[in-house]
This record gives structure tokens, sequence and C-alpha cells, in this order.
């Protein structure tokens, strides 16, 4: 269901570091299809076999530096995330398969396959930080940004890119990190994890009002995190003309932080956000977005 538009969105961020190609990190590793939150669920291990195959057939794979994913030390997990829930997850796999809401179902692999998907970032961290690569694409699943600190939520059971962003503080000592969000849904887990943090700055574009309800523009931030989370909500059947918009006077304008993003994801048709598939230099050079930053796409 999901499938068409996010390959084509990740053969557009693929194809935006070709020209570094030598230079460009893909993490992948063939576990992650192991995760299975049951029949017919839309995330199913089709859609990141479907995304691997696309990016072989259009050279990319072979263009750039496989990578292979350890799995995450829990102590870095309980950066974000309670010792409680990681316990909970531990636990729970051995009933699978089960759901642990509405969305959220898991197999027997799936908290060992999550570990390896926020290990696959935090290695591709190393390799940006010190220096082997300039970038990296991380095609892993599950997904991440709906995780709480304390439950699973749409599909995701660890923030990876939220444990990446407190990993590569704690680890490489840097002060401020930008997260760049672009999907149809909000990435609420993630906001709520650095809402009053004022060292991370969370970018938001998504479809809204939609799932999971949170990421309107009122939403920006409290305490010292004031003015450290910017959404950029947009109405459903938006396309090309105001995502770039959002990136370049938006996200451009952003000084100081380093760079991650997350993949986005989608579906053509209905009354989603519509993207071009044919057209994905229309985008220009996403590396404008954040300059004099290492970007991590996750």
């Amino acid at each position: 269901m999901n499938t068409v538009v996010a390959i084509w969105c990740v053969l557009l961020l693929a194809l935006s570091y070709a020209a570094d190609a030598a230079k460009t990190g893909l993490v992948y590793h063939p576990d992650y299809l192991l995760h299975d939150p049951g029949k017919g669920h839309p995330e199913r291990p089709a859609r990141l076999e479907a995304i691997m195959a696309h990016l072989k057939a259009r050279g990319l794979v072979d263009a750039s530096l496989s990578i292979d994913p350890v799995p995450a030390d829990e102590k870095w997990l309980r950066q974000v995330h309670s010792e409680k829930y990681l316990r909970h997850l531990a636990q729970s796999v051995n009933k699978a398969p089960i759901f642990l809401d509405a969305d959220t179902g898991l197999s027997a692999d799936s908290y060992r396959v999550a570990k390896l998907a926020t290990g696959g970032v935090l290695t591709a961290i190393d390799l940006i930080m010190n220096g082997n690569i300039d970038n990296a694409f991380v095609a892993a699943r599950p997904p991440g940004h709906h995780a709480l600190p304390d439950r699973a939520m749409g599909f995701c059971l660890i923030n990876h890119i939220a444990v990446a962003a407190r990993y590569v503080q704690k680890r490489y000592r840097l002060k401020r990190v930008l997260i760049v969000d672009w999907d149809v849904h909000h990435g609420n887990g993630t906001q709520d994890i650095f809402y009053d943090d004022p060292t991370v700055f969370y970018f938001s574009i998504h479809q809204w009002p939609y799932y999971p309800g949170t990421g309107n523009a009122a939403e920006t931030g409290a305490g010292d995190g004031a003015g450290t989370t910017l959404n950029v909500p947009l109405p459903a059947g938006a396309g090309d003309t105001e995502v770039i918009d959002a990136f370049r006077h938006k996200c451009v304008g952003l000084r100081g932080f380093r760079c991650a993003s997350r993949r986005p994801v989608g579906r053509p048709g209905g009354h989603r956000i519509r993207l071009s598939r044919t057209h994905p230099n229309r985008f220009g050079d996403r590396r404008k977005l954040c300059p004099r930053s290492r970007r991590l796409l996750a």
C-alpha cells in the first residue's frame, strides 16, 4: 500500500548523493526482514525488499559503501526509553505473535531486529564522525519515530533517530543536533522526547490533520526547549511545491545544528500528500539543506 511512494522517496534521497557515491554509506541487513508484524500488515518485509530491489536496479547499491550493522547496546536505548519499557519489549517477544497496541505487532525476532536497526544508525554515525564516509542512508525496519519513551506506537518499537541524537551528543560531544522528519505522519514520539530539550531541534513536514493527531504549527517546544520544535503541517493533496517550499524557506534557515533525517513514507492517490515520482531533481540539492554538516538518512 505504501510501497510505491516509499520506493520513490528512497531513490530520491539516494540519488541526491550520487555525486559522492564513493563516500556514501548504505546500511542494510537481511535480518531486517525478520520482523513480521502480521499477515497483511502495511509495515511488512516486502516494503524493504522492494526498496532494495530498486536501489540495486539503479546501481546505487554498488555505488555505495555497504555497511554491516551491529545491534545497539541497550545502554544507548536507555538514553530515550525507560528500562521498564525495554524489559516489556524483551518479554513480549516470548509471547509472539502479539500486538502491543492496535497497530504494532511483534514476532519472535522483533526486538532483536529493532536493536539491529538502531545499531545500523549508530554504526553509520561512527563512520561519518570518524571521516570514513560523508553521509549514509540506513535502509532498516521496523520504523521508529512514533515510539515514545515508555511505549510502542504506530508500528514503531524503538525511536532510532532519538537514540542516534543522544548517541552523537554523548559519544562525540556534539552540542546541538537537527532532526529533519519528512513523512506523511508526524513523528510524535521524537517530538515528545525532545520537546523541552534546547539541544535537539526537531523539524517535521507531514500531513495534518492526520495520524497520530499531533504536529500542528502551534507545537513549538516547551520550557528550555521552547522554539526548538518546528512543525510544517500540510493539507491533504499537497505536493511538490508545498514540500519544496517548506525545505527551502524553513529548514534552510536553521543554523548551528548537525543534520539527521528520517526517510519519508506515503501512499499514492487518495487524499495524502502527493509528490512527483518522475522529477526528483525538482528538489535540487538536498545537501544544501544542512550546509557544513554531516548527514544521516534513516
